[in-house]
C-alpha cells in the first residue's frame, strides 16, 4: 500500500499506480500536480490534487483528457462525480471543475488546456510548457 501526502490529506494510491513513480508535488495556490514517470511521447500523466474550496479556471482541451476521480469530490458544468468516476473530454467540452471538499484525481492529457475567460487566459501562450 503507497499512501501520498499532499498539504494536510494522506490518500492512498490504487495498486496500479504504486509502481511507477511519481514527481514531488508542486502547489500553485489551490491546485498541486505530481508527474508520473510515464515515457508516452506527448502524453502527460498526472496525479492532479484541488484543495476544498478550489476551481480550476474554465478551460477546454487542445488534444484530450482522461480524469480518473481517485478521492473527493468535484463538479463541473456536466455533472456532480464520486471517487470510480471516469471522464474524457476534448475540445468540444468547456467546463470549470471545482470542489467543496477537496479531491485528488489521476489525470492524462494530449496536449495543453486553453483557458477561456478573465486573466487565466494569459496562461494560454505557455500552455504546451504547462501542461
Amino acid at each position: 500500500q503507497v499512501s501520498v501526502d499532499v498539504k494536510d490529506k494522506t490518500y492512498t494510491l490504487p495498486r496500479a499506480l504504486t509502481r511507477i513513480g511519481h514527481s514531488n508535488f508542486m502547489q500553485i495556490g489551490k491546485l498541486a500536480r505530481s508527474r508520473i514517470d510515464l515515457d508516452d511521447g506527448p502524453l502527460r500523466a498526472s496525479l492532479l490534487h484541488i484543495d476544498a474550496g478550489g476551481e480550476i479556471p474554465e478551460h477546454t482541451h487542445t488534444g484530450f483528457e482522461l480524469t480518473l476521480l481517485l478521492d473527493g469530490e468535484f463538479s463541473d458544468e456536466d455533472g456532480h462525480y464520486v471517487p470510480g468516476d471516469f471522464m474524457m473530454l476534448d475540445g468540444r467540452h468547456n467546463h470549470t471543475p471545482k470542489t467543496i471538499e477537496g479531491c485528488l484525481c489521476f489525470t492524462v492529457v494530449s496536449s495543453a488546456l486553453h483557458f477561456n475567460k478573465g486573466i487565466s487566459k494569459l496562461l494560454n501562450p505557455i500552455g504546451n510548457l504547462i501542461y
